[in-house]
Order: C-alpha cells, then structure tokens, then sequence
C-alpha cells in the first residue's frame, strides 16, 4: 500500500443510502482507511436531511461552499458557511439543511470510519 494517496477531483465512489434526505443530494467516498474516512457531499438549495446521529463515529465537516443550518435536538440552530468546521460527538441528535441558495458543499472526516465505508472500499 502506498504511503501517498491522492484523490483527483471527480474521483471517488458513490456514496448512498446512510441518512435519506428531502431534496437532491449526492456524496463521495474519496478516501478510506481503517482509522478514518473522509467523505465529500453536494446538497441541493432546499436539501434537509432528518434529525439523526452518527453511533460510534466522531465526524469532522468542513463547510467548503453554500450556506446551511444545523439544528440540535434541543432546537439550537446553528448557521455554517464557506470556510466554517464542527464537530459532530457520536450519538449528538442533529441534522442540516442547504438554506442558502447554491449548492452546500462539505467534507466529512469519520473517525473511526463508518462500516459501510470500509466496505465499500473493500476492507472490512
């Protein structure tokens, strides 16, 4: 294995099924290893995805394009854009919604990474 990975733009594998949202949405799995994945969304203006909570994974999201909001499950709102980062503790109750008007562009950093990205890239 390579001690170097690079992930040209574009690349990556399709990501789908884990939180199903109201809206047009896509994601990426751009690298995976058995420490962390690291996943790259594109959200639709309008896109909102229902409250829900990651189970043992610590994620990372770096908010690289559009505007969104983060709702906690005590009805916190959280305004996130371009350049904005957060953690997300396993089991927090939240969820996002594109609210601004271009596409809501995020890297997600999972630590340890989800099952099913280990799956997908073939090392579970």
């Amino acid at each position: 294995m390579s001690l170097l990975k690079i992930v040209k733009k574009g690349e990556g594998k399709p990501v789908t099924g884990t939180t199903p949202a109201a809206g047009k949405t896509s994601a990426k799995l751009l690298i995976v290893t058995k420490e962390f994945s690291i996943v790259m969304s594109e959200n639709e203006p309008g896109t909102e995805f229902p409250m829900h909570k990651h189970g043992t994974e610590h994620v990372v999201i770096y908010q690289l394009a559009g505007k969104g909001e983060q709702k906690l499950e005590d009805g916190t709102r959280l305004s996130v854009g371009p350049g904005d980062i957060w953690h997300e503790l396993p089991g927090l109750v939240h969820r996002f919604k594109n609210v601004g008007t271009e596409k809501a562009v995020q890297l997600h950093f999972f630590v340890p990474p989800r099952k099913s990205h280990l799956e997908l890239a073939g090392l579970a």
